[in-house]
């Protein structure tokens, strides 16, 4: 494989935990969105005394229209859910009139692991895919 003619890749894939339900918002344009928080675990064994040690991870990701209505749906919080998608730093000014930056997922394809009762599923896991390109991520509320 001839890495050097390689495009670049930059690709992110999480499963966890949903923080809290979703809410589907929409912006200026008419796109949905929601904006979740996905809970995942860091472990591993300290040098020093041996013991296991864990700590809760917080990753943003941004759905957008059918993604973000079929979350919006068919989730809520503790839903398991697998996204993958693309890594993006968003700039935004917060209630405070400060200018800040937050690294957060572009969800492309979700999987959902543990659904709620509004879905009917014949398989473990169900799985939703968007090719969408979005360009006005700026319009989403922090709020």
């Amino acid at each position: 494989m001839d890495i050097k003619n390689m495009s670049y890749i930059n690709e992110m894939t999480i499963m966890g935990n949903l923080g809290s339900k979703p809410e589907l918002r929409t912006s200026k344009t008419g796109k949905k969105s929601t904006l979740i928080s996905i809970a995942t675990k860091e472990r591993w064994i300290d040098k020093h005394t041996l013991e296991p040690q864990e700590r809760l991870l917080w990753h943003k990701v941004i759905l957008w229209d059918g993604l973000a209505e079929t979350v919006v749906k068919h989730t809520d919080k503790g839903s398991k859910l697998w996204v993958r998608g693309e890594l993006t730093i968003r700039t935004y000014v917060d209630k405070g009139g400060f200018q800040r930056q937050r690294v957060e997922v572009i969800g492309r394809t979700i999987k959902l692991i543990s659904p709620n009762k509004n879905i009917e599923k014949e398989e473990d896991e169900v799985i939703f895919d968007s090719t969408d390109y979005v360009e006005d991520i700026g319009e989403i509320s922090d709020e």
